[in-house]
């Protein structure tokens, strides 16, 4: 489904900071100002979407090796980021899927009002090796290196989440775009983590008209 809106335009202020890192807006992350009613609807949204798309993708995956642990949250949270870059069909399609039931304006202040939350209760609880409960999530949008992103998308990103947009080279250079994400990831979770991203995945753009231009990439670690 073709995403049309803010994040395909052209950026047009000054105030956005491009660097080899980073592409993101010079505002700074908002302070949790969400009432109480918009963060109950987020986290029964959250529940909502455990059980409708995540139980199924559990029934899919639990035959294959290994432990099988996976946020609902960290998923909803993650292509919120996206879906500020949506509009019209797309941006219906993804708030139904995704069980948001808050305007857009109250949607991404209630994301970051709970990550601030969940962020505060962290060390409450000790955990198995002594060092209390930890919860990191990981997300960062890595988009192709020429696309132009608006504005408006750059601002969302940092004040709700706190980031901007990584730039790499998929059409260019895949490999080692796919190299640099999971050393992004390893790097953040203290080698617990690597990106789901194989040798070979990300392909330059086919004849027939396919290009990749973004990533959303996500991990979750918890220890208890």
């Amino acid at each position: 489904m073709p995403t049309s809106g803010p994040t395909s335009t052209e950026t047009t202020g000054a105030a956005v900071a491009i660097t080899s890192d980073e592409i993101r807006s010079d505002r700074e992350r908002a302070a949790p100002a969400t009432v109480g009613s918009d963060l109950e609807s987020l986290v029964d949204g959250n529940s909502a979407f455990a059980f409708a798309f995540a139980f199924d993708l559990f029934h899919a995956l639990k035959a294959q090796d290994g432990n099988l642990f996976y946020s609902p949250h960290s998923i909803r949270q993650a292509l919120a980021m996206t879906s500020a870059g949506a509009n019209g069909q797309t941006a219906s399609q993804m708030a139904d899927t995704l069980r948001f039931s808050l305007t857009e304006d109250r949607l991404h202040p209630a994301f970051n009002a709970l990550a601030y939350k969940l962020a505060s209760r962290t060390g409450d609880t000790d955990g198995q090796d002594g060092e209390g409960f930890r919860l990191n999530i990981v997300n960062a949008v890595w988009g192709q290196q020429d696309h132009k992103f608006q504005d408006a998308f750059l601002d969302f990103l940092a004040e709700s989440y706190g980031t901007g947009v990584r730039p790499t080279d998929f059409r260019g250079a895949p490999e080692e775009s796919r190299r640099v994400i999971n050393d992004w990831v390893a790097e953040r979770t203290g080698d617990k983590g690597q990106g789901p991203d194989p040798a070979g995945h990300h392909q330059p753009a086919d004849p027939d008209g396919f290009d990749q231009r973004n990533l959303l990439q996500r991990f979750v670690e918890l220890a208890l």
